[in-house]
């Protein structure tokens, strides 16, 4: 019976997956708004983000509460692990992270055009547009140097294209690295043993 009940608290859930969706979206929005916003601190610049770091600190301190109310909302280690798991990957998208640098790599073939590098003459018949926005509407030069008159509506026209087909990209590629790390997960944890610090330092 007890090996029963620890094999379904090691369990993840829809539940832990429910609560690290959320999880991810409020990591996401907190580093992005202090960087853009508030331009404090850069909350996910280390191997442990701050960000993860103080929000799963925070959850995991709730649930002894959370259980006094009820024991349906409570998270098993199965589901914090998982919860833990997404945040260290969702806190690599924003700013300094994934997509600090991917909307502006895309745009550079055409915003850095100039009539000294030739791109325009080497390069651009070369680049379809699902790959890299034009600078229809000067969308490329407001999104670099910011629109003149203040706030504008974005021309998702331009960017939507690209993004979807490099996102696809990037989502294979991420699928593929849990596949292999799916596949490495038991020689590494059970017959090699390696530990994992950043794991080890929340799990404990």
């Amino acid at each position: 019976m007890a090996a029963a009940e620890t094999a379904t608290d090691d369990r993840a859930t829809l539940n832990g997956l429910l609560v690290g969706s959320v999880f991810v979206a409020w990591i996401n929005f907190w580093i992005s708004y202090a960087e853009y916003i508030v331009h404090a601190s850069r909350m996910n610049i280390s191997h442990y983000p701050v960000a993860l770091f103080i929000s799963y600190f925070v959850l995991a301190a709730s649930i002894p509460l959370v259980r006094r109310v009820s024991s349906r909302f409570s998270l098993s280690s199965g589901n914090m692990a998982l919860i833990l798991a997404m945040g260290m990957v969702g806190a690599m998208v924003p700013t300094s992270g994934l997509m600090g640098f991917f909307l502006g790599i895309i745009a550079t073939p055409f915003y850095f055009a100039t009539a000294e590098n030739r791109w325009g003459e080497f390069f651009h018949p070369h680049i379809p547009e699902w790959v890299a926005p034009r600078d229809y509407g000067y969308a490329l030069t407001w999104f670099f140097d910011g629109p003149p008159g203040g706030p504008v509506e974005i021309p998702w026209s331009v960017w939507i294209t690209p993004i979807f087909w490099w996102l696809i990209l990037i989502g294979a590629v991420v699928y593929a690295s849990a596949a292999i790390a799916s596949i490495l997960r038991k020689p590494w944890s059970e017959h090699e043993r390696l530990v994992y610090p950043l794991v080890s330092a929340t799990q404990d």
